[in-house]
Protein backbone atom coordinates (compact mmCIF):
# COMPACT_ATOMS: atom_id res chain seq x y z
CA UNK A 1 0.00 0.00 0.00
CA UNK A 2 1.33 3.01 -0.67
CA UNK A 3 2.53 5.58 1.42
CA UNK A 4 0.64 9.16 0.75
CA UNK A 5 3.30 12.09 1.05
CA UNK A 6 3.38 14.67 3.59
CA UNK A 7 1.46 17.54 2.35
CA UNK A 8 4.41 20.62 1.83
CA UNK A 9 3.84 24.01 3.25
CA UNK A 10 3.08 26.08 0.39
CA UNK A 11 5.79 28.55 1.27
CA UNK A 12 8.06 26.79 1.85
CA UNK A 13 7.51 24.76 -1.35
CA UNK A 14 7.57 27.98 -3.23
CA UNK A 15 10.93 29.14 -1.76
CA UNK A 16 12.49 25.66 -2.45
CA UNK A 17 11.36 26.22 -6.45
CA UNK A 18 12.40 29.96 -6.47
CA UNK A 19 15.92 29.10 -4.26
CA UNK A 20 16.75 25.91 -6.73
CA UNK A 21 15.56 27.70 -9.87
CA UNK A 22 18.37 27.77 -12.98
CA UNK A 23 17.01 31.60 -13.85
CA UNK A 24 16.33 34.94 -11.68
CA UNK A 25 12.43 35.05 -10.37
CA UNK A 26 10.73 37.73 -8.71
CA UNK A 27 7.41 37.39 -7.29
CA UNK A 28 5.23 40.20 -6.99
CA UNK A 29 2.05 41.01 -5.00
CA UNK A 30 -1.39 43.15 -6.79
CA UNK A 31 0.90 46.55 -5.58
CA UNK A 32 3.88 45.55 -7.55
CA UNK A 33 5.57 45.13 -4.02
CA UNK A 34 8.48 42.65 -4.18
CA UNK A 35 7.70 39.43 -2.16
CA UNK A 36 10.22 37.01 -2.75
CA UNK A 37 13.70 37.50 -4.70
CA UNK A 38 15.65 34.26 -5.68
CA UNK A 39 19.46 33.90 -5.37
CA UNK A 40 20.02 34.43 -9.19
CA UNK A 41 17.87 37.45 -8.95
CA UNK A 42 20.18 38.39 -6.21
CA UNK A 43 23.73 37.84 -8.33
CA UNK A 44 21.47 39.42 -11.34
CA UNK A 45 20.99 42.70 -9.60
CA UNK A 46 23.39 42.69 -7.10
CA UNK A 47 21.07 43.25 -4.29
CA UNK A 48 20.11 40.73 -1.75
CA UNK A 49 16.35 39.25 -1.20
CA UNK A 50 16.16 41.11 2.14
CA UNK A 51 17.00 44.69 0.49
CA UNK A 52 14.49 44.26 -1.94
CA UNK A 53 11.92 42.23 -0.30
CA UNK A 54 8.23 45.24 0.42
CA UNK A 55 9.69 47.56 -1.64
CA UNK A 56 8.06 48.63 -5.40
CA UNK A 57 9.57 46.86 -8.23
CA UNK A 58 10.47 50.02 -10.20
CA UNK A 59 13.52 49.76 -8.02
CA UNK A 60 15.05 47.11 -10.49
CA UNK A 61 13.95 49.45 -13.49
CA UNK A 62 16.22 52.47 -14.97
CA UNK A 63 14.87 55.50 -13.54
CA UNK A 64 14.16 56.89 -17.06
CA UNK A 65 11.61 54.09 -17.94
CA UNK A 66 10.51 53.49 -14.32
CA UNK A 67 6.93 55.14 -14.69
CA UNK A 68 6.18 53.85 -18.00
CA UNK A 69 7.30 50.15 -16.75
CA UNK A 70 5.18 50.44 -13.95
CA UNK A 71 1.70 51.63 -15.55
CA UNK A 72 2.41 48.69 -18.17
CA UNK A 73 2.44 46.13 -15.34
CA UNK A 74 -0.35 47.63 -13.64
CA UNK A 75 -2.68 48.12 -16.29
CA UNK A 76 -1.82 43.95 -17.22
CA UNK A 77 -2.60 43.17 -13.67
CA UNK A 78 -6.38 45.45 -14.57
CA UNK A 79 -6.89 43.66 -17.35
CA UNK A 80 -5.68 39.89 -16.43
CA UNK A 81 -2.84 38.50 -17.85
CA UNK A 82 -4.50 35.50 -19.57
CA UNK A 83 -7.33 37.50 -20.96
CA UNK A 84 -4.98 40.05 -22.85
CA UNK A 85 -2.68 37.16 -23.63
CA UNK A 86 -4.49 34.25 -24.02
CA UNK A 87 -4.92 31.28 -21.39
CA UNK A 88 -2.23 29.26 -20.80
CA UNK A 89 0.41 31.47 -22.25
CA UNK A 90 2.68 33.73 -20.76
CA UNK A 91 3.99 37.24 -22.09
CA UNK A 92 7.53 37.10 -22.89
CA UNK A 93 9.21 40.59 -24.35
CA UNK A 94 12.81 42.01 -24.49
CA UNK A 95 13.31 44.94 -21.87
CA UNK A 96 15.81 46.29 -20.33
CA UNK A 97 16.98 46.44 -15.94
CA UNK A 98 18.90 47.75 -13.80
CA UNK A 99 21.73 46.63 -11.40
CA UNK A 100 22.58 48.09 -8.42
CA UNK A 101 25.30 49.74 -9.19
CA UNK A 102 23.08 51.72 -12.25
CA UNK A 103 24.56 49.88 -14.69
CA UNK A 104 21.32 49.07 -17.91
CA UNK A 105 21.27 45.25 -19.17
CA UNK A 106 18.85 43.78 -20.95
CA UNK A 107 16.60 41.27 -20.11
CA UNK A 108 14.08 38.60 -21.61
CA UNK A 109 11.29 38.91 -19.46
CA UNK A 110 8.16 36.41 -18.93
CA UNK A 111 5.24 37.22 -16.60
CA UNK A 112 2.88 34.42 -14.89
CA UNK A 113 0.08 34.50 -12.54
CA UNK A 114 -0.58 32.33 -9.77
CA UNK A 115 -3.43 32.49 -7.46
CA UNK A 116 -2.95 31.93 -3.60
CA UNK A 117 -4.92 31.79 -0.94
CA UNK A 118 -3.62 35.35 -0.40
CA UNK A 119 -4.55 37.21 -3.39
CA UNK A 120 -2.94 37.10 -7.28
CA UNK A 121 0.76 36.75 -7.08
CA UNK A 122 2.92 37.51 -10.72
CA UNK A 123 6.01 36.01 -10.87
CA UNK A 124 8.89 37.58 -13.38
CA UNK A 125 11.07 34.87 -15.14
CA UNK A 126 14.54 36.96 -16.01
CA UNK A 127 17.63 35.72 -18.92
CA UNK A 128 20.10 38.28 -18.42
CA UNK A 129 20.92 38.36 -22.67
CA UNK A 130 23.86 40.83 -22.56
CA UNK A 131 25.70 38.84 -24.47
CA UNK A 132 23.20 37.74 -26.94
CA UNK A 133 22.29 41.38 -27.39
CA UNK A 134 26.45 42.07 -27.47
CA UNK A 135 26.85 39.39 -30.54
CA UNK A 136 23.18 41.01 -31.97
CA UNK A 137 24.94 44.24 -32.13
CA UNK A 138 27.81 43.27 -33.82
CA UNK A 139 26.04 41.37 -36.38
CA UNK A 140 23.51 44.45 -36.84
CA UNK A 141 26.83 46.35 -37.38
CA UNK A 142 28.22 44.52 -39.82
CA UNK A 143 24.86 44.39 -41.85
CA UNK A 144 24.90 47.99 -41.73
CA UNK A 145 28.64 48.05 -43.45
CA UNK A 146 27.29 45.17 -45.80
CA UNK A 147 24.37 47.37 -46.40
CA UNK A 148 26.23 50.24 -46.80
CA UNK A 149 27.95 48.47 -49.62
CA UNK A 150 25.21 47.05 -51.66
CA UNK A 151 23.71 50.86 -51.57
CA UNK A 152 26.67 52.31 -52.73
CA UNK A 153 26.63 49.51 -55.48
CA UNK A 154 22.91 49.91 -55.91
CA UNK A 155 23.56 53.55 -56.55
CA UNK A 156 26.26 53.14 -59.02
CA UNK A 157 23.71 50.83 -61.56
CA UNK A 158 21.46 53.24 -60.76
CA UNK A 159 23.35 56.53 -61.97
CA UNK A 160 24.18 54.46 -64.97
CA UNK A 161 21.06 53.12 -65.72
CA UNK A 162 19.68 57.04 -65.34
CA UNK A 163 22.50 58.63 -67.29
CA UNK A 164 21.48 55.97 -70.27
CA UNK A 165 18.04 56.42 -70.15
CA UNK A 166 18.02 60.35 -69.95
CA UNK A 167 20.70 61.16 -72.03
CA UNK A 168 18.76 60.78 -75.00
CA UNK A 169 15.81 63.13 -73.90
CA UNK A 170 17.73 65.71 -72.18
CA UNK A 171 19.81 65.91 -75.58
CA UNK A 172 16.78 66.36 -77.60
CA UNK A 173 15.46 69.18 -74.95
CA UNK A 174 18.58 71.13 -75.29
CA UNK A 175 18.73 71.10 -78.81
CA UNK A 176 14.76 71.79 -79.51
CA UNK A 177 15.50 74.66 -76.58
CA UNK A 178 18.59 75.76 -78.47
CA UNK A 179 16.86 75.86 -82.16
CA UNK A 180 13.72 78.22 -80.23
CA UNK A 181 16.35 80.43 -79.24
CA UNK A 182 17.82 80.91 -82.64
CA UNK A 183 14.25 81.50 -84.28
CA UNK A 184 13.66 83.96 -81.38
CA UNK A 185 16.48 85.91 -82.97
CA UNK A 186 15.86 86.05 -86.21
CA UNK A 187 14.08 88.71 -88.16
CA UNK A 188 10.70 87.12 -89.08
CA UNK A 189 9.97 84.92 -85.94
CA UNK A 190 7.87 81.35 -87.66
CA UNK A 191 5.32 80.95 -84.57
CA UNK A 192 4.30 77.60 -85.55
CA UNK A 193 8.02 76.13 -86.01
CA UNK A 194 8.59 77.86 -82.77
CA UNK A 195 5.36 76.22 -81.21
CA UNK A 196 6.34 72.95 -82.62
CA UNK A 197 9.97 72.64 -81.12
CA UNK A 198 8.33 73.65 -77.86
CA UNK A 199 6.16 71.34 -78.16
CA UNK A 200 8.23 68.52 -78.99
CA UNK A 201 10.59 70.06 -76.02
CA UNK A 202 7.79 69.53 -73.20
CA UNK A 203 7.38 65.79 -74.79
CA UNK A 204 10.86 64.98 -73.92
CA UNK A 205 10.65 66.72 -70.82
CA UNK A 206 7.96 64.16 -70.03
CA UNK A 207 9.58 61.32 -71.60
CA UNK A 208 12.15 61.92 -68.68
CA UNK A 209 9.93 62.14 -66.02
CA UNK A 210 8.71 59.11 -67.14
CA UNK A 211 11.84 57.44 -66.60
CA UNK A 212 12.90 58.94 -63.29
CA UNK A 213 9.08 57.19 -62.35
CA UNK A 214 10.12 54.39 -63.80
CA UNK A 215 13.25 53.69 -61.91
CA UNK A 216 11.66 54.98 -58.68
CA UNK A 217 9.19 52.28 -58.82
CA UNK A 218 11.69 49.32 -59.77
CA UNK A 219 13.15 50.45 -56.90
CA UNK A 220 10.66 50.46 -54.42
CA UNK A 221 8.67 47.52 -55.71
CA UNK A 222 8.36 45.11 -53.57
CA UNK A 223 5.28 43.26 -51.53
CA UNK A 224 5.02 45.32 -48.18
CA UNK A 225 3.95 42.75 -45.02
CA UNK A 226 1.70 44.72 -43.36
CA UNK A 227 -0.24 43.66 -40.19
CA UNK A 228 -1.57 45.20 -36.96
CA UNK A 229 1.31 45.27 -34.34
CA UNK A 230 2.10 46.84 -31.27
CA UNK A 231 4.08 50.31 -30.99
CA UNK A 232 5.01 49.52 -28.29
CA UNK A 233 6.78 46.70 -28.83
CA UNK A 234 8.52 47.85 -31.96
CA UNK A 235 9.94 50.94 -30.13
CA UNK A 236 11.21 48.19 -27.22
CA UNK A 237 12.93 46.13 -29.48
CA UNK A 238 15.11 48.87 -31.84
CA UNK A 239 15.93 50.62 -28.31
CA UNK A 240 16.43 47.84 -26.35
CA UNK A 241 19.63 46.64 -29.34
CA UNK A 242 20.18 50.16 -29.74
CA UNK A 243 21.37 50.96 -26.37
CA UNK A 244 24.87 48.67 -25.76
CA UNK A 245 26.58 50.46 -28.35
CA UNK A 246 29.65 52.02 -27.51
CA UNK A 247 28.50 55.12 -29.02
CA UNK A 248 25.64 55.46 -26.74
CA UNK A 249 26.98 54.60 -23.27
CA UNK A 250 26.33 58.72 -22.28
CA UNK A 251 22.71 58.57 -24.18
CA UNK A 252 19.65 59.08 -21.85
CA UNK A 253 16.78 57.20 -23.22
CA UNK A 254 13.63 58.52 -22.00
CA UNK A 255 9.90 56.63 -23.86
CA UNK A 256 7.15 58.57 -23.64
CA UNK A 257 4.48 56.06 -25.16
CA UNK A 258 0.79 56.70 -24.67
CA UNK A 259 -0.65 53.39 -24.30
CA UNK A 260 -3.79 54.30 -25.02
CA UNK A 261 -3.22 54.26 -28.72
CA UNK A 262 -0.76 51.48 -29.52
CA UNK A 263 -2.10 49.36 -32.22
CA UNK A 264 -0.92 50.23 -35.95
CA UNK A 265 -1.00 49.09 -39.36
CA UNK A 266 2.67 48.33 -40.36
CA UNK A 267 5.33 46.18 -42.03
CA UNK A 268 7.18 45.88 -39.16
CA UNK A 269 10.46 45.24 -40.74
CA UNK A 270 10.35 48.35 -42.46
CA UNK A 271 9.28 50.31 -39.44
CA UNK A 272 11.94 48.68 -37.11
CA UNK A 273 14.31 50.31 -40.68
CA UNK A 274 12.94 53.74 -40.18
CA UNK A 275 12.94 53.89 -36.94
CA UNK A 276 16.70 52.42 -36.52
CA UNK A 277 17.81 54.73 -38.86
CA UNK A 278 16.24 58.07 -37.09
CA UNK A 279 17.59 56.82 -34.03
CA UNK A 280 21.20 56.22 -35.64
CA UNK A 281 20.88 59.44 -36.75
CA UNK A 282 20.20 61.04 -33.55
CA UNK A 283 22.73 59.16 -31.60
CA UNK A 284 25.23 60.26 -34.26
CA UNK A 285 23.99 64.21 -34.12
CA UNK A 286 24.49 64.25 -30.19
CA UNK A 287 28.21 62.48 -30.11
CA UNK A 288 29.78 65.82 -29.39
CA UNK A 289 27.26 67.05 -27.25
CA UNK A 290 27.86 68.14 -23.54
CA UNK A 291 23.96 66.60 -22.99
CA UNK A 292 22.97 63.92 -24.65
CA UNK A 293 18.58 63.28 -24.50
CA UNK A 294 16.84 61.05 -26.80
CA UNK A 295 13.56 60.61 -26.15
CA UNK A 296 11.00 58.55 -28.12
CA UNK A 297 7.37 59.23 -27.83
CA UNK A 298 3.91 58.83 -28.81
CA UNK A 299 0.56 60.41 -29.39
CA UNK A 300 -2.70 60.29 -30.44
CA UNK A 301 -3.34 62.07 -34.05
CA UNK A 302 -7.01 61.27 -34.58
CA UNK A 303 -9.41 58.16 -34.95
CA UNK A 304 -7.23 56.89 -37.26
CA UNK A 305 -3.56 57.72 -36.99
CA UNK A 306 -0.65 58.17 -34.30
CA UNK A 307 2.51 60.62 -34.08
CA UNK A 308 5.94 58.90 -33.62
CA UNK A 309 8.75 61.41 -32.75
CA UNK A 310 12.50 60.93 -32.04
CA UNK A 311 13.64 64.49 -30.44
CA UNK A 312 17.19 64.60 -29.53
CA UNK A 313 19.26 67.73 -27.71
CA UNK A 314 22.13 67.70 -30.35
CA UNK A 315 23.15 71.21 -31.82
CA UNK A 316 20.24 71.33 -34.52
CA UNK A 317 20.16 71.40 -38.12
CA UNK A 318 22.55 73.59 -40.33
CA UNK A 319 20.38 76.93 -42.09
CA UNK A 320 19.30 75.34 -44.96
CA UNK A 321 19.61 71.86 -43.98
CA UNK A 322 16.06 71.47 -42.65
CA UNK A 323 14.64 72.22 -46.81
CA UNK A 324 17.09 69.56 -48.25
CA UNK A 325 16.58 67.08 -45.61
CA UNK A 326 15.12 64.81 -47.38
CA UNK A 327 16.62 65.11 -51.03
CA UNK A 328 18.07 61.79 -52.12
CA UNK A 329 22.30 62.12 -51.72
CA UNK A 330 21.87 65.79 -49.64
CA UNK A 331 23.73 64.46 -46.69
CA UNK A 332 25.25 66.49 -43.96
CA UNK A 333 27.01 63.37 -42.71
CA UNK A 334 31.19 63.08 -44.04
CA UNK A 335 30.82 59.96 -45.13
CA UNK A 336 27.19 59.88 -45.53
CA UNK A 337 25.52 58.57 -48.89
CA UNK A 338 21.93 60.61 -48.50
CA UNK A 339 20.02 57.71 -49.50
CA UNK A 340 18.71 56.86 -45.65
CA UNK A 341 16.43 59.62 -45.02
CA UNK A 342 14.43 59.43 -48.55
CA UNK A 343 14.02 55.82 -48.18
CA UNK A 344 12.39 56.61 -44.65
CA UNK A 345 10.40 59.13 -46.16
CA UNK A 346 9.10 56.43 -48.97
CA UNK A 347 8.42 53.74 -46.79
CA UNK A 348 6.25 55.82 -44.04
CA UNK A 349 4.54 57.16 -46.84
CA UNK A 350 3.93 53.93 -48.34
CA UNK A 351 2.18 53.03 -44.81
CA UNK A 352 -0.26 56.07 -45.78
CA UNK A 353 1.69 58.52 -43.10
CA UNK A 354 3.71 61.17 -43.54
CA UNK A 355 7.96 62.27 -42.19
CA UNK A 356 8.77 65.64 -41.52
CA UNK A 357 11.15 67.23 -39.28
CA UNK A 358 11.67 70.14 -37.11
CA UNK A 359 13.19 71.73 -33.89
CA UNK A 360 13.30 69.49 -30.98
CA UNK A 361 11.85 70.62 -27.16
CA UNK A 362 15.54 69.42 -25.95
CA UNK A 363 16.84 72.06 -27.92
CA UNK A 364 18.21 69.39 -31.33
CA UNK A 365 16.69 67.95 -33.89
CA UNK A 366 12.86 66.12 -33.69
CA UNK A 367 11.73 63.61 -36.32
CA UNK A 368 8.03 63.22 -36.53
CA UNK A 369 6.05 60.54 -38.50
CA UNK A 370 2.53 59.18 -38.62
CA UNK A 371 1.24 55.84 -39.23
CA UNK A 372 -2.57 54.45 -39.13
CA UNK A 373 -4.22 52.53 -36.07
CA UNK A 374 -5.69 49.27 -36.24
CA UNK A 375 -7.49 47.30 -33.74
CA UNK A 376 -6.92 43.52 -32.79
CA UNK A 377 -10.24 41.33 -32.92
CA UNK A 378 -11.45 40.40 -29.35
CA UNK A 379 -10.17 37.18 -27.58
CA UNK A 380 -12.63 34.79 -26.68
CA UNK A 381 -12.46 32.11 -24.20
CA UNK A 382 -14.14 29.41 -23.59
Amino acid sequence: MAVPMKRLNNSNYLRSILASAPIGMIVLDRRLLIVSFNSVAESMFGYSEAEVVGRHVRVLLPEADRNRHAAYLRRNIRVGWPNRIGLGRVLGRVDVAQRRDGKVFPVQLTIGEACTPEGSVYTGFLHDITSRQQAQQELYELRDQLEQVSKMSAVTTLAQSLTHELNQPLTAIASYMEASRDMLGAAEIDRALLREALDDAATQAVRAGRIIRRMRDFIMEGESEKGVESIEDVVNEVTVLGQFGPATKNVSLELKLDPEVDRVVIDRTQIHQVLQNLIRNAIEGMQDSPVQRLEISSRKVDDQSLRLTVADSGPGLAAGARERLFEPFYTTKRHGMGLGLPICRAIVESHGGRLWVGPSHLGGTAFHFTLLTGTFPEVTHD
